[in-house]
């Protein structure tokens, strides 16, 4: 294109000087409001997160779980007052020094129960963005597990168990979460368990177990029954010296027995690792565990499922 003259000349780079300084001022503006948006969708992640947050601590020091008589555990991982305020740092290991205390037991005012290890790596992952949303300890199925000495809740005697967890192991057997600490258990009535067993041998189950002495749920006592990694599972285990035993699935009833003896021998018990399975090491993350040493009663149970599924966001069908 000819230019007639130089004032034309001039006029055009005028002209594409602006157009230029004019798209640096729209660059501009682009990069200003997705920087608005990012923090926009940033912050609200965070409100929800927190919002998800002060709602359960709210449903925790609301829940029908310190009324409850009999009340001997209590472990869970969204209070303030569940873990020391220098003792974790998302996604790191519980830190502590060898046989002390990190994850605190609610219903003895924080008295903490559960040991740690040395060294402190084998003490579980704190996540703050775990089961639905929520703080959560993450297993590795390796090496990691947490001890607590007292075996009371579940020695000569009735008992309850709740446990709310998320199973991530895809393969192989033996994904106890809660086990006797016992390194050698397997004389009939001695030692308690509870978890995943066949995971990926079609037989799919769930153990309750008193080691030798135990009752199996698999899809023949519930329609549909497989092993998910994709959400949490709420497990309910009652126990009765004078009545049965039985194990509900997000509070659907799995199997029930009439055996009626109690774990005889116990040493402790241990949160992530079945010490008398080789390989036993649990891989998932567990977010609660309420232990009550007598059987509940069906309204009882119910009310407990009925806050432990609005807290962690598990559909529960309860029977």
């Amino acid at each position: 294109m000819k230019w007639s003259n130089k004032k034309d000349l001039l006029t055009n780079s005028n002209y594409m000087n602006k157009k230029k300084a004019f798209s640096l001022v729209e660059a501009s503006i682009v990069i200003v409001i997705v920087g608005v948006a990012i923090a926009a969708i940033t912050q609200g992640t965070r409100l929800v997160q927190q919002f998800r947050l002060n709602s359960a601590r709210s449903l925790t020091q609301n829940s029908p779980v310190p009324a409850t008589d009999n009340l001997v555990l209590w472990l869970e991982t969204t209070s303030t007052n569940s873990f020391q305020p220098t003792g974790y740092n998302n996604n790191a290991p519980l830190a502590a020094t060898s046989g002390t205390k990190v994850w605190y037991d609610l219903s003895r005012k924080n008295d903490a129960l559960s040991t740690s290890n040395s060294p402190y790596s084998s003490n579980p992952i704190y996540i703050k963005n775990g089961i639905n949303g929520l703080p959560s300890l993450k297993f590795d199925g390796v090496s990691q597990y947490l001890d607590f000495t007292d075996p009371s809740a579940l020695v000569n005697g009735s008992y309850t168990v709740f446990v709310v967890e998320q199973p991530t192991k895809t393969s192989g057997t033996f994904n106890y979460f809660l086990s006797s600490k016992s390194g050698y258990c397997y004389i009939i009535n001695t030692c308690f368990s509870l978890g995943h067993e066949n995971i990926t041998s079609g037989t799919y189950t769930i153990y309750l177990s008193n080691f030798s002495n135990y009752i199996t749920t698999t899809a023949s006592d519930i329609s549909g029954l497989t092993y998910r990694t994709d959400r949490a599972i709420l497990h309910s285990a009652i126990f009765s010296t004078i009545g049965s035993r039985k194990y509900f699935y997000n509070g659907t009833l799995g199997k029930s027995d009439g055996n009626t003896t109690a774990v005889n021998g116990n040493s402790g018990m241990t949160i992530g690792n079945a010490a008398s399975l080789s390989g036993g090491f649990y891989q998932g993350l567990i977010g609660e565990i309420i232990i009550f040493n007598r059987a509940l009663d069906k309204d009882e149970r119910w009310a407990i499922e009925a806050y432990l599924s609005k807290k962690w966001g598990i559909s529960v069908n309860q029977n």
